[in-house]
């Protein structure tokens, strides 16, 4: 499902996310002018020097058409993020999932290690 997250990024996402970057001063500027760009969901911040990542929503129509989804569905999203920030950092990152809509959580959180 990671592989299925990191194909479905747009490259004008990662192009505009790219750009945000170089005129960012520091990575919670950065994370800011993402939340503005409406890329990675407007919830991003820093804890404890990882990126968080939430969704309050499912931007996935797929969970939406079905009753019941496998909680690895989720693993897409987290390639999504994958992909946007180890193309950004120009190095390799680590997401883990923290929660999900999908395991009855309010929203689906992911951490982002850089």
């Amino acid at each position: 499902m990671r592989k299925c997250g990191s194909d479905c990024i747009s490259n004008n996402a990662i192009k505009i996310a790219k750009k945000l970057y170089s005129k960012s001063a520091n990575i919670n500027e950065f994370l800011e002018k993402l939340n503005e760009a409406d890329i990675g969901g407007r919830n991003l911040h820093l804890d404890n020097g990882h990126i968080i990542g939430i969704y309050k929503k499912c931007y996935c129509n797929i969970p939406k058409k079905v009753d019941v989804i496998n909680k690895n569905y989720c693993e897409c999203s987290a390639g999504w993020f994958e992909t946007l920030f180890s193309t950004v950092f120009d190095k390799k990152v680590k997401v883990t999932i923290i929660d999900t809509i999908t395991n009855g959580a309010p929203e689906c959180t992911f951490r982002i290690i850089y």
